[in-house]
């Protein structure tokens, strides 16, 4: 299978579960921060950050802050729990 049918596949895929980029990442970064593996956690929080389109006054984005912030605090990094 040559590599633009599998990334259409994937696309499709995508859109089928109605699941965003930044949604995925999200998701996975939560399961990694309940399964106690917090800096897999930060690192697919951070994708999942750095891939939300919407505006900083977005609860959605808000909630990402926290769960990030909760992460942080778990690795010992107050400061940049401060930040997010």
């Amino acid at each position: 299978m040559n590599r633009s049918l599998v990334a259409v596949l994937i696309l499709c895929a995508e859109t089928a579960s109605g699941s965003e980029p930044w949604e995925e990442s999200r998701r996975i970064g939560t399961a990694a921060r309940e399964q106690g593996r917090y800096a897999d956690a930060r690192r697919d929080l951070e994708a999942a950050m750095a891939k939300f389109p919407f505006d900083s006054r977005d609860l959605r984005r808000a909630e990402l802050d926290d769960e990030l912030a909760s992460v942080y605090e778990y690795l010992g990094e107050s400061a940049a729990a401060e930040r997010a």
